[in-house]
């Protein structure tokens, strides 16, 4: 499965990321997520946190960049191509303000659209 949304469109005057996205056999989404903002004085709008190594998405800001296409426990795979491994959310947040693109790789559990349930009915 895949899906691409318009890359930089507009919804209700929030800038809309462009995103792939695939179904493993383990039941996650890995989703690849390209964010923009305008200046390096915009917030990017999600918090990054830290459980037993792996790094997560642990909070949105309603109406931001990240806010249509990022979820809460969202893990991160890699940023701008990179795995964040061993690093502190600290020195990556820091990183993160000094960029106007980003691209981030995640993993989520899939949760099937309604429209997907309908198929898979009468499958």
């Amino acid at each position: 499965m895949a899906l691409k949304l318009p890359d930089g469109g507009l919804l209700d005057g929030v800038r809309t990321p462009s995103y792939t996205a695939a179904v493993a056999k383990n039941g996650k989404s890995t989703l690849t997520i390209e964010l923009r903002r305008q200046h390096l004085d915009e917030t990017w709008g999600f918090g990054l946190g830290s459980k037993d190594g792996i790094k997560l998405v642990s909070m949105i800001v309603d109406d931001s960049v990240a806010s249509a296409s990022l979820r809460v426990g969202d893990e991160i795979l890699l940023i701008n191509d990179t795995d964040p491994g061993p690093r502190d959310t600290r020195s990556i947040a820091t990183e993160l303000k000094e960029c106007l693109r980003l691209t981030l790789r995640v993993a989520r559990p899939h949760v099937l659209e309604p429209m997907e349930m309908a198929a898979a009915a009468h499958e």
